[in-house]
């Protein structure tokens, strides 16, 4: 869909609002998010069906603290609600939503009215990418998670705007595809998963081939591990920057250059319910502009921790850290423990010849690994031997698990690398 004046203009005065907004003093980023949240919450319990039946009083909610008269929403509520929990004024002639890939169940849907579909898509994008530099003097390398239609990889598509060049390229799409464009294109920024990048890199690795100079790679969808923001960084000599988001609610967060994700505090309110102050725990998001559907304390099922100190790079704004993964990855371990698989990243990556993995999990709680082994100074029985010792030693656990090595692991539907698959 082309842009309109209208569109570019909001883009352009959303885009000045977060720049304007990005170093205020902590006090006022308080103030900002109360007055939003309150305005938020009283326009859902006056305008959506869903939180109109839930006799909210308007005259209640008064503060940050009224998110609490609110119940936690699921992606499951939203499937089961649909259009009850929009504005029907505002969706029944809007082109504007975006769609789960459903890789994890039934895919849901949610709705966005104009200025924040331009916010949200556009504005806080463009002011993620130009941490690489001025947007129309990018050379843009986008990996795109979608498979297409009927299973089919999407061709790549170009986009040229004077020196302005991007390329979009499915996941899916052949290794020694994804080389010879990037080998042509030379960009200036990529923008990925870590397991397709680092994929990139190891087939380089093998082959001996030199790859370009890369300033800026951004990564996100997936946990970057350290050993992966090492290797990636390493093979493009640039900065790695990890982008927080989802499909409810576009960007989220952004890492600065002390590694905090800061969140956009213009867009977001998140909280974490964590139990204390030294475990992550699940996720809450409150937007603070959709007015088409006002997604209100949605667990968007991930665990972390939410700090507001203030941080070396000048920002006030709260942040994301220990970032724990997905609630459907937790592993349950025969002691009784719930752990997140990032726990296990540094141990397991350490390994020589290691490029791919994932722990499988049966109803029963048993545990093994899949592991895709390259050539290194170990043999394939020694490094099988030394991953499952890290992990027993990671566990401080004598776990039995069983590793097995394989040929290749499949990406999910929604092009990503699972490194938890839960069977029955």
């Amino acid at each position: 869909m082309g842009r309109s004046a209208t569109d570019l203009l909001d883009i352009g005065l959303g885009l000045a609002r977060v720049y304007r907004s990005e170093y205020w003093s902590k006090d006022r980023i308080i103030e900002y998010q109360e007055r939003a949240t309150v305005q938020q919450l009283r326009y859902a319990v006056t305008h959506i069906p869903y939180y109109k039946d839930l006799e909210i009083s308007v005259d209640s909610i008064v503060d940050t603290d009224s998110l609490q008269l609110f119940p936690k929403l699921t992606k499951r509520i939203i499937q089961e609600q649909g259009e009850r929990l929009c504005n029907p004024a505002i969706i029944e002639n809007s082109p504007f939503k975006s769609r789960t890939s459903g890789s994890s169940g039934e895919p849901t849907i949610t709705w966005f009215d104009r200025k924040s579909w331009n916010f949200c898509k556009y504005a806080l994008k463009i002011r993620r990418t130009m941490e690489g530099g001025a947007p129309w003097r990018q050379r843009q390398l986008l990996f795109d998670e979608s498979a297409g239609a009927d299973g089919q990889v999407n061709p790549p598509t170009r986009n040229r705007f004077g020196p302005f060049q991007q390329i979009r390229l499915s996941v899916f799409t052949p290794i020694e595809e994804q080389m010879a464009i990037l080998l042509e294109l030379k960009p200036t920024i990529i923008y990925g998963t870590p397991s397709g990048v680092k994929e990139l890199c190891d087939y380089a690795s093998a082959r001996e081939l030199q790859m370009p100079s890369v300033p800026t790679v951004f990564l996100s969808s997936e946990l970057i591990t350290g050993a992966v923001r090492q290797k990636i960084e390493a093979s493009f000599k640039g900065r790695v920057i990890g982008v927080y988001g989802s499909t409810e609610f576009k960007d989220l967060a952004h890492e600065c250059e002390h590694g905090r994700y800061h969140t956009y505090f213009q867009s977001a309110h998140v909280e974490s319910l964590s139990d204390n102050d030294q475990a992550p725990g699940p996720l809450l998001i409150t937007s603070l502009v959709n007015k088409a559907m006002p997604l209100i304390r949605f667990d968007i099922g991930d665990y972390a921790q939410v700090g507001d100190d203030h941080c070396a790079c000048g920002r006030n704004s709260p942040y994301l850290s220990d970032i724990a993964g997905r609630e459907i990855e937790f592993l349950q371990l025969p002691d009784g423990r719930r752990i997140s698989p990032y726990m296990l990243t540094t141990a397991v990556e350490a390994v020589p010849g290691l490029l791919k993995y994932r722990f499988i999990q049966k109803r029963d709680l048993s545990l093994h690994m899949e592991v895709v082994l390259s050539d290194s100074e170990l043999s394939s029985t020694e490094q099988i031997r030394k991953i499952r010792r890290n992990v027993q030693l990671a566990l401080h656990s004598d776990i039995d698990l069983p590793v097995h090595s394989v040929e290749n692991i499949d990406r999910s539907a929604g092009g990503k690398h699972m490194i938890v698959t839960h069977l029955p």
